[in-house]
């Protein structure tokens, strides 16, 4: 019977090919794009992580990061833990064995880390405990990327040595492509040196670690945060200095996953709820098109029950006709997802984690498959039970036409389909005015034509700063002596630029040691040469800038950013006001004061910025910041060459203008703004052909009418003017029912917005205005159509 029916579906819909290939494409369309951000979905939320037993891992105090002289601490006070390892932030280290010299992004973590993780290397082995003691360090593991682009794929590199940063270090293991830890940009993992009797050496400036544990068999996460309150005043007695009180209060225990996935989380949930009002506003679509071509088999249906046809048997017969459809809406909307899934994943920001296992596996395939079955019953079980009761009589007499209670019916899914497009062109409007205010942020410099890149002189070669300082003032002299350079300098960080920012604690002179209160601090703090100012071309409010004739043996001076003086002289004059670094023998003297700077986003508000001469303070791989007179991508090469002529093994990295970084910083946002947006112009499109079909129909049923009121006098432009009020009270009634849909559903949008309210009036307005235009042009259509059709050649079919 099955089989029957499927024949004979299958022999139906290729009569009328036309009704299936809207039908397929529709729902091609909506299971398209269901597929594909599902697959986004699936991989980066759902996935386990690839780690043995990844439900037991988990991250300390996410959001924050431990100073290294705390981590022996943790591991040893704590009985939840199976084990406990660390992860330092970003370390950049240079490859100089090489013709060429590169720059790699690594991390230095605790010999356990890959035994927590429950990670293994595809070629060698991965560091283990011990392999971070004094002595026996010199080691690394490769990423699989760094392995297979910069070593050829050859497994012989493991046991070789590798100079990173003058230092010879063993190549142990290459770890397998899935592995990114603690990011996808990570390249290498070397071990970093733990030496638990002097752990007070491991706290400050570059000791900061993620911290990940093992829970034990058994331990939940609560029992995991009350452990880790009940040792934080010890870990917060072990810092050389004092800390504050509530240090450590907020601390916590989240999931791995969570950790790694949070920041991302809500906007895609926003997406997949998004594409599945597309599919349901489709849905609608599919379900008039089968509504009207049940009418018409009206006939048919009667007919075979009159011949002894069983409610059950008519039913089943129309619901595998839908089924069928289904099916192949899916297969095709497969196909089309499968391609949209390549474009995406090389399209997603590139701050959205596990990037690499968003792929087409079983789990999308279910889902399809199941959504595709689903949207077959959705549309086809009415028509399946209007088929199980048909109207003998009526239908036997081949009545024309579906009344007023058929059309009120199709009128209906079509007004919640115009509330499902309201909600969407809202949320797409209000993350489009979103954008709009961040785009018109002023970060607080000017970053166009401005290129960067990264230097590093080898400390093999350069051993202490002052030789450093000697080179990068050559090379700012030679840089600056190019034609199209007009300002040059270096600076030890920069927001936007990928550097993981660093600020600085102080002390105010005349003011008491804060003791275990809350420091003063910058949340910026950059070692800068003196064109730094020129080359960003940073507003200089009050006193000076730098100069050139600092030393080290002179006054040391620093130039403050407006918020910094704000805060802490706000009844007098920063400029002549004196700080110390904790531990420093010599006061700075406050000499400038400049405008704010962004730092951590364009939405974020400024913070404390403090800036010292590089004449002054310590050296180390520097940001280069070149102001050009034309595009600064075509100083790249020039660029090159200068850093060669002074040094040959000084790598030259991440060459980018720096308005381009900047602009990278919108680009979560610009991504979920075009997503959501595109989902509202397939839903508005959908919507229109909604209206466009259900007006068509109606006119279609009324025709004989028009046409006698036309052959009788009918002013055309009246009755056109009627067909289209129709079709925009249809519009009306569902924009009435979309607004406090809306307005409900954008509340979810709060997170994502700047400077907009989700309750923001003139897009409202225009969401709105725009969807009424839609349901009158949809309408216009079809009854223009119709009614410059002669009414004698209807009335003469009739």
């Amino acid at each position: 019977m099955l089989f029957h029916d499927l024949r004979f579906a299958l022999r139906s819909l290729l009569r009328r090919p036309g009704f299936a290939l809207a039908v397929v494409l529709t729902l091609a369309l909506g299971l398209g794009a269901n597929t594909a951000i599902f697959s986004v979905v699936n991989g980066v939320l759902l996935q386990p992580l690839p780690y043995e037993e990844p439900d037991r891992l988990v991250s300390l105090w996410p959001g924050s990061t431990w100073q290294r002289g705390s981590l022996p601490l943790l591991a040893e006070s704590n009985a939840v833990y199976e084990s406990l390892a660390g992860a330092s932030l970003p370390l950049r280290m240079s490859l100089t064995d090489r013709a060429e010299p590169l720059r790699l992004e690594g991390v230095a973590v605790t010999g356990g880390l890959f035994e927590t993780l429950g990670a293994r290397a595809l070629h060698g082995r991965t560091l283990a405990p011990g392999d971070d003691r004094p002595g026996v360090d010199r080691l690394a593991v490769l990423s699989h990327g760094l392995f297979a682009r910069h070593f050829g794929g050859d497994s012989s590199i493991v046991g070789r040595t590798i100079r990173l940063d003058g230092v010879e270090r063993e190549v142990v293991g290459v770890m397998p492509a899935g592995f990114a830890f603690p990011s996808p940009q990570t390249e290498l993992w070397i071990p970093t040196t733990m030496n638990p009797g002097a752990a007070s050496e491991y706290f400050g400036a570059g000791s900061s670690f993620e911290v990940v544990a093992r829970l034990r068999d058994g331990a939940s996460l609560e029992q995991a945060d009350q452990a880790l309150r009940a040792v934080m005043p010890q870990v917060r007695a072990d810092y050389p200095w004092p800390m504050p009180e509530d240090f450590g209060a907020e601390a916590t225990v989240v999931k791995l996953h969570e950790r790694i996935t949070g920041d991302v989380r809500p906007a895609l949930w926003i997406l997949l709820v998004s594409v599945g009002f597309v599919l349901l506003i489709g849905c609608v679509n599919v379900a008039n098109l089968v509504l009207v071509r049940a009418r018409g088999r009206g006939s048919e249906l009667a007919l075979r029950a009159a011949l002894g046809a069983g409610r059950r048997r008519l039913a089943t017969q129309v619901l595998t006709e839908s089924l069928l459809l289904a099916v192949a809406g899916g297969l095709a909307g497969l196909a089309l997802g499968g391609f949209a899934v390549a474009r995406l994943r090389a399209w997603l920001p590139a701050d959205v984690p596990r990037v690499e296992s968003i792929v087409l596996d079983s789990r999308v395939l279910l889902f399809t498959f199941a959504v595709a079955l689903f949207t077959g019953l959705l549309f086809g079980l009415a028509p399946a039970l209007r088929a199980s009761r048909p109207d003998l009589q009526t239908s036997l007499r081949a009545s024309r036409g579906g009344g007023p209670g058929r059309r009120r019916v199709s009128d209906l899914l079509v007004a919640v389909q115009i509330a499902v497009t309201v909600v969407l062109a809202v949320g797409a409007g209000l993350l489009l005015r979103s954008f709009q205010q961040q785009t018109r942020v002023d970060p607080g410099f000017e970053a166009a034509s401005v290129l960067t890149a990264r230097l590093a002189p080898p400390t093999f070669r350069y051993a202490d700063d002052a030789a450093q300082r000697v080179v990068y003032g050559e090379l700012l002299e030679r840089a600056g002596a190019l034609p199209s350079v007009e300002a040059a300098a270096v600076a030890s960080q920069w927001p936007f630029t990928g550097d993981d920012i660093y600020g600085s604690v102080f002390l105010i002179e005349g003011e008491p040691s804060p003791g275990g209160g809350e420091w003063p601090s910058a949340e910026l703090h950059v070692v800068v040469s003196p064109g730094f100012q020129d080359a960003l071309r940073l507003p200089l409010l009050a006193g000076q800038w730098f100069d050139g004739t600092e030393s080290a043996d002179g006054l040391q001076v620093a130039v403050v950013s407006r918020s910094l003086a704000d805060s802490y002289w706000p009844n007098q004059n920063a400029i002549g006001q004196r700080i110390q670094f904790p531990g420093a023998e010599r006061w700075l003297t406050i000499i400038g004061i400049v405008g704010d700077v962004k730092v951590d986003s364009l939405t974020a508000e400024p913070r404390g910025a403090l800036y010292q001469p590089l004449s002054q303070a310590g050296s180390g791989p520097m940001l280069l910041v070149a102001r050009t007179a034309g595009d600064p991508s075509a100083l790249a090469g020039s660029l090159r060459g200068v850093v060669a002529s002074v040094d040959g093994d000084t790598p030259v990295s991440a060459i980018q203008p720096l308005a381009a970084l900047v602009d990278e910083s919108l680009q979560r946002t610009r991504f979920i703004m075009l997503l959501l947006g595109a989902f509202a112009v397939l839903a508005l499109a959908l919507a229109a052909v909604g209206i466009y079909g259900v007006t068509a129909y109606a006119i279609g049923q009324q025709q004989r009418e028009l046409a006698t009121r036309l052959a009788l006098g009918a002013d055309p432009r009246g009755l056109l003017r009627w067909v289209v009020r129709r079709g925009v009270a249809l519009g009306l009634v569902g924009v009435a029912l979309g607004l406090p849909l809306a307005l409900a559903s954008t509340q979810v949008l709060s997170a994502l917005l700047f400077r907009v309210s989700v309750a923001d009036p003139l897009t409202f307005v225009l969401a709105a205005v725009l969807l009424a235009a839609v349901a009158a042009t949809a309408s216009y259509l079809p009854a223009r159509r119709v009614l410059g059709t002669n009414p004698m050649l209807v009335l003469r079919a009739e």
